[in-house]
């Protein structure tokens, strides 16, 4: 069992903020409601080069029409390399640093959320160390119901905005299902970002985390494991056997609209480098990643693939390159 222990803090966020923040060497996710872009630019501005930046807001309409939201945040990802993603339930105020860190409490990354601007809002942050498993799984289950926003998502928002600025701009009755409208219709889920792929490397490792969550194990690994439990629902049944797990993960995988087309791709034998180069051919990434940097996503993708697909797929290796084929 993991020694959590918390500080509470009500004083000087913006510089608790922006020092937790520093201090990642790997990952920070944010998750709030509301973002003002040049606080969150404040809070971040001297991250770690190499740190990967996850922002997790709501944006419904009435969030842009009152100047809580603002399209050009995702300009800003975009340019920085950050991924946006999108929840309209998003309500919770968290930030997440590398894996295991953590700042929760009331404050948004505005400016009178974090006492930027005067007179402030009454807000507090909780410093917690070791944070609860269930509820980093509790975390990476909202990243996997959310949306990532792409050009043709800010598209539709951009268009729709226009449409209601003026019809909404004093009364706000009907907006709920606009809202639900546009989250359901541009919003969906996109099956082929690489996001989607598998991300862990052991999955006896992976059913050990189903198991037992609080494990003590490496926080990135316990990472990756929580991406896949929320990615393909493992934690919502339980398991006999670790034989009945990968049975169901093997459905879960193999039934993945990425995975099913990466499967019709594979009707002869296929090398390596060229399930790389079609997962980046194939994926929606914006923009789209290097040959290289997807070798780790591609690597774990194929290990799944030889093992949970040993039904479909065979590997041999007629001369220095293994090659994976269909069985019939």
């Amino acid at each position: 069992m993991f020694n959590h222990s918390s500080e509470i803090y009500h004083n000087n966020l913006d510089e608790l903020a922006k020092n937790f923040a520093v201090s990642a060497n790997k990952t920070i996710d944010i998750f709030s409601p509301f973002i003002t872009l040049s606080v969150l630019k404040v809070i971040l501005s001297d991250t770690r080069p190499g740190v990967r930046v996850s922002i997790l807001t709501r944006w419904k309409i009435s969030d842009f029409l009152m100047g809580s939201a603002s399209l050009e945040l995702f300009d800003y990802c975009l340019s920085t390399g950050w991924v946006l993603y999108i929840n309209p339930r998003i309500h919770l105020k968290t930030v997440v640093r590398d894996y295991h860190d953590l700042l929760l409490g009331s404050a948004n990354i505005t400016g009178r959320g974090l006492g930027l601007l005067k007179p402030e809002n009454y807000e507090v942050l909780t410093y917690i160390r070791n944070p609860s498993s269930s509820y980093l799984l509790f975390l990476e289950q909202i990243k996997a119901e959310s949306a990532i926003v792409t050009p043709l998502v800010v598209a539709r928002f951009r268009e729709t905005l226009e449409r209601l600025k003026l019809k909404f701009l004093s009364d706000f009755t009907g907006l709920a299902d606009e809202d639900e409208r546009l989250h359901t219709e541009a919003v969906s889920r996109d099956f082929f970002l690489t996001s989607e792929l598998p991300m862990c490397e052991d999955i006896s490792l992976l059913y050990l985390v189903v198991q037992n969550p609080d494990i003590d194990l490496d926080n990135e690994i316990l990472s990756t494991a929580r991406h896949d439990i929320a990615k393909y629902a493992l934690w919502k049944r339980s398991y006999k056997s670790e034989n009945e797990f990968r049975e169901y993960l093997a459905y879960q995988f193999l039934t993945h609209p990425f995975i099913q087309a990466l499967c019709n791709f594979i009707d002869r034998p296929r090398r390596f480098g060229e399930i790389r180069a079609w997962v980046q051919r194939v994926c929606t990434d914006v923009p789209v990643p290097t040959r290289r940097s997807l070798s780790d996503n591609v690597n774990v993708l194929y290990d799944w693939l030889v093992i949970l697909g040993e039904e479909q797929f065979i590997t041999y290796r007629p001369n220095h390159t293994e090659l994976i084929a269909p069985r019939n």
